[in-house]
């Protein structure tokens, strides 16, 4: 009698194999991948342990201590990771540590050795993708590690033996360059940073400038230093000084940088460039010093391979194309078989493969190789497109932006967020603000002569935030969005005549020009209204202004608010219904909700001060754990007359009083 098997597949992503008889028993366990692969870390002090970031918003560590084929052993941890994991970085002291970076700017803290515990997530300094995040010496001490982050062409550092809410410092490089990539030495006698201008610049350990290489390419993609010793190294490796370098041009250029002081005092660059290596048809995404063998590295492109060089003799040894010839994001060496190397990329997949049963493929092969990829993609997308009269049309994602980007942006600082609650109170109860913040070194399109409190304010207070808005368009020639904001505000005539001059004249605006004429016009915009009421897909800047032209404000309003745009829609409603129309305060009022259940609590409490609800205020702003905001949610308390929410508030305020500002623990040892 055969035994009988049964396979299974969960939310957790496991595929499970089973064994019904005689008894219950799993003989078959494999973890599957949801994502991209965006980066691998190898542990420099647990060597078992590799961490995956992916692109499903997880990281996944891997017990390469079970060397099994039939189970693979990963730890699923997505605990407040709310974006792709771009990169990652293990703690070089402390092996449960491991800090990771997100493409919509968090960076934080996971303890490995405890799954289930949220990680610590740092002061998000960054708005778009951390490209990357390393470990280095906080002010020339290495005894004091912390985390440097590359994003939005800056590099912020994190001092993490302070308080979470600490915001980074940020890095001043030479002439406000944009920086694309980072590398500490590994004895952190070095620092590197790379530029999109193409060039790289050499820090001391105390991040005191010491000079820049140029590399005549385009921007720098990638720098990795070569280990500081090797498994085949009795001492320091002679080759601990090299720096491989891949940029925008698909070469890989090797430099040795050995710096010497002159008798002056003053350093001096000596270095010299090794060589260019050649064999990517596209840019290098990763590289990785091999930890066995000097002058052995592997690189990782977006033309689908990975090659394998000897350095010292400018050869590859070894070229990889399992990645069907999609994007390879990372590569490392197998922390236990220096002949293998782990891969993953655009595909999904994790890929160990041996370099000793791989071919090496020289540059004259790399033309062949490229018309391959080329085919098997364009074979691909045909079979995604099976049928060609599908209606394309129907798929297509409407992109929806903010018409008010000016008013989202400083409404959203959280450097005044506290201080426009303030404000917008002092407006209404006739008294004078405290404590104020003075002004931060923001971006000044924002700061400069705007006020927030006027969205809130009467009609010619929002015309003065649209006219601002207008002149941004309008500088960043988003002209769409300039006649939108000028039909808003009942005047498109003034778009016309902008429009004409600067010969902007648009179908959209030819469309609206005829709201002065005859009914007939009105009834054919009334039902293609309707036409678009009832497409899902609809955008809805393109469906208000159909209703605006029809005079139909109430229900342009609406429109607004059913696509949570509450911002547009209080601005339209301030300009277009009269002052004390009840839909104001509703709109108002659906914001303020809606602000509470995205955690957004100070511009609830904004809404809640504007409608006069100071004990809701109170109750959003309690929710948050600082000094400063509680101290302002005791004052609201007061002005509610409740004695117990005035107990509450002033209770857990004084509570936080005492706490000290600046905790000097180390978050390593709090995680």
């Amino acid at each position: 009698m055969h035994d009988l098997y049964v396979w299974t597949i969960g939310q957790e992503r496991y595929i499970l194999c089973c064994n019904l008889e005689p008894k219950s028993s799993l003989r078959v366990s494999y973890p599957t991948i949801g994502g991209c692969i965006y980066c691998i870390a190898s542990s420099p002090l647990v060597p078992t342990k590799l961490a995956l970031g992916l692109g499903d918003n997880t990281v996944k560590i891997w017990d390469l201590s079970h060397p099994e084929n039939q189970r693979i052993t990963m730890i699923n941890l997505w605990r407040s990771i709310q974006g792709k994991v771009f990169t990652l970085a293990w703690h070089p002291t402390n092996e449960s540590q491991l800090a990771f970076g997100t493409h919509e700017g968090r960076i934080g803290l996971i303890n490995v050795n405890k799954p289930s515990s949220t990680p610590l997530l740092l002061f998000q300094h960054f708005r778009t993708p951390v490209h990357q995040v390393v470990w280095g010496p906080i002010n020339g001490n290495k005894a004091l590690l912390g985390l440097y982050a590359c994003g939005e062409g800056e590099v912020a550092i994190y001092d993490t033996s302070l308080a979470l809410t600490q915001e980074p410092r940020t890095m001043l490089v030479q002439a406000k360059k944009f920086a694309t990539c980072t590398a500490w030495k590994p004895d952190y006698t070095q620092f590197a940073i790379g530029f999109k201008s193409g060039e790289f610049e050499i820090y001391d350990g105390s991040l005191i400038y010491k000079f820049t290489i140029f590399c005549e390419h385009k921007a720098v993609f990638n720098i990795v230093w070569h280990p500081e010793f090797t498994e085949e190294d009795s001492s320091r490796s002679p080759n601990h000084s090299w720096i491989a370098i891949s940029t925008a041009d698909a070469f890989i250029i090797i430099y040795d940088l050995n710096c010497e002081t002159v008798t002056d005092g003053s350093v001096e660059s000596n270095h010299r460039l090794i060589v260019e290596l050649h064999g990517h048809s596209k840019p290098v995404t990763c590289m990785c010093w091999s930890p066995y063998e000097n002058s052995k590295l592997a690189s990782s492109g977006q033309d689908g391979i990975i090659q394998v060089w000897d350095v010292k003799t400018s050869t590859i040894i070894g070229t990889y194309f399992g990645h069907n010839y999609e994007k390879i994001l990372s590569v490392c060496w197998s922390p236990l078989k220096k002949d293998y190397l782990i891969s993953g990329g655009k595909d999904n997949c994790i890929r160990i493969w041996d370099l000793t049963k791989q071919c090496a493929i020289t540059e004259e092969n790399l033309q062949e190789i490229q018309k391959e990829s080329i085919r098997l993609k364009q074979n691909r997308n045909k079979q995604k497109q099976p049928n060609e009269n599908d209606d394309q049309e129907a798929n297509k994602k409407v992109k929806r932006g903010a018409m008010l980007n000016l008013t989202s942006k400083a409404q959203n600082n959280p450097c005044t967020m506290l201080d426009d609650c303030k404000r917008i109170f002092s407006s209404i109860t006739q008294k004078k603000p405290t404590d104020l913040e003075p002004a931060q070194d923001v971006d000044a399109e924002v700061m400069n002569n705007f006020d927030i409190t006027k969205l809130f304010g009467d009609k010619s207070e929002v015309l003065q935030l649209l006219e601002m808005e207008q002149e941004k368009h309008a500088e960043k020639k988003k002209y769409i969005n300039y006649q939108h904001l000028a039909l808003w505000k009942g005047n498109l005539a003034e778009a016309l005549k902008e429009a004409i001059s600067n010969q902007t004249v648009t179908p959209w605006l030819i469309s609206m020009a005829p709201m002065v004429s005859p009914k007939l016009w009105q009834e054919a915009c009334a039902v293609y209204t309707t036409k678009l009421l009832e497409d899902t897909k609809t955008d809805p800047f393109e469906l208000i202004s159909y209703l605006l032209a029809c005079h139909k404000v109430e229900e342009a309003v609406k429109v607004l608010c059913d696509e949570t745009l509450f911002r547009e829609a209080l601005a339209l409603a301030k300009c277009r219904l009269p002052k004390d129309h009840p839909l104001i305060n509703e709109i108002i009022s659906l914001w303020a909700k809606f602000a509470i259940i995205n955690g957004s609590f100070e511009i609830a409490a904004q809404c809640f001060i504007v409608l006069e609800q100071y004990e809701e205020a109170t109750k959003a702003l309690f929710k948050r754990s600082d000094e400063k905001t509680l101290k302002f949610a005791v004052e609201l308390a007061e002005k509610t007359g409740n004695k117990h929410l005035i107990d509450a508030v002033t209770l857990r305020y004084n509570s936080f009083k005492n706490l000290p500002e600046t905790p000097q623990e180390n978050i390593a040892s709090n995680i």
